[in-house]
Order: C-alpha cells, then sequence, then structure tokens
C-alpha cells in the first residue's frame, strides 16, 4: 500500500489542503499521514531556557489536537488518517518520519493566497532536499489544488 504524508498545522487555511490530500490518498488506496512539527529552539536563544519544556509540551499537545481534527475531517470523508507529532528542526523530523514509514509521497502546503508563512524560493529548495534525500515523489498543494512550482 502506497503512503502519503502530509505536514499541517491545522486550522482554517489548512482545511483546504488536508480535505484535498484525503481526497486523494482516498482515489489511491494509500494510507495516509498527518505530520505536524513543533520546533521551540529560539526560546533558549531569547534566555527563556526555564520555559522551554513548558511550551515544547504545550505545542505537542496543540499538535495532538490539530491533527485529531485533521484525523476526524478524514474519517468523515471517508478515510482513515495516522497522526505523528514531533519536535525538533522541521527537515530533520520529516525526514524521520519518511524513513520509518516508509512513505512514497510527500505533500507539502505551497504558501496559501491568503495567509502566506513561507516563501516560494524555501519551498523549492526544501522539496528538492527532499526529493534528493529520500527519492520520493513530492507535491505541493495551495488553496485545496495540486499546482507545480
Amino acid at each position: 500500500m502506497k503512503t502519503i504524508l502530509y505536514t499541517t498545522r491545522g486550522g482554517q487555511t489548512s482545511y483546504l489542503n488536508q480535505d484535498a490530500v484525503i481526497k486523494l490518498a482516498r482515489e489511491e488506496k494509500a494510507k495516509l499521514i498527518f505530520l505536524y512539527v513543533s520546533n521551540v529552539q529560539f526560546l533558549e536563544k531569547c534566555g527563556y531556557v526555564s520555559h522551554t519544556r513548558v511550551v515544547e509540551e504545550e505545542l505537542e499537545d496543540l499538535g495532538e489536537f490539530l491533527l485529531a481534527m485533521a484525523c476526524e475531517r478524514a474519517e468523515k470523508a471517508g478515510w482513515k488518517a495516522e497522526a505523528i507529532v514531533r519536535q525538533g528542526g522541521f527537515m530533520e523530523a520529516v525526514n524521520e518520519v519518511i524513513r520509518e514509514q516508509q512513505v512514497d509521497t510527500f505533500v507539502i502546503g505551497a504558501p496559501g493566497s491568503t495567509h502566506a508563512v513561507t516563501t516560494t524560493e524555501f519551498l523549492q529548495n526544501l522539496i528538492q532536499e527532499i526529493k534528493d534525500i529520500n527519492h520520493i515523489e513530492v507535491l505541493v498543494i495551495q488553496d485545496g489544488h495540486l499546482i507545480d512550482l
């Protein structure tokens, strides 16, 4: 069975993309995994070392909640999804999950038309790095549609 991995932050702006990835997994009869990655290393640089663990735990709880909602969306659409929450560097977490879960297709969201969190150039570099390291298919989704970058 093919495995699709989709990273998501959850929330209102992610719903269209989650729905599209769920539809893709259902059409391809693929195992679907939602991944949420948080990183609190910036707190150490700001001198908030004593608060790092508390924030890390809160973000993990938030990630679990957001992914539970995504899995519920999948279930309502007639498909089962799994959730994985990781902490640390984004690329490290993604590559680790790709290896552990033997992922065939990685799907990542492009900056939305209304809520851009990252740049297209950054996304293109990230996609190329994932392809080079893992030798898998990488798809890009924006506003609920697969796109070419």
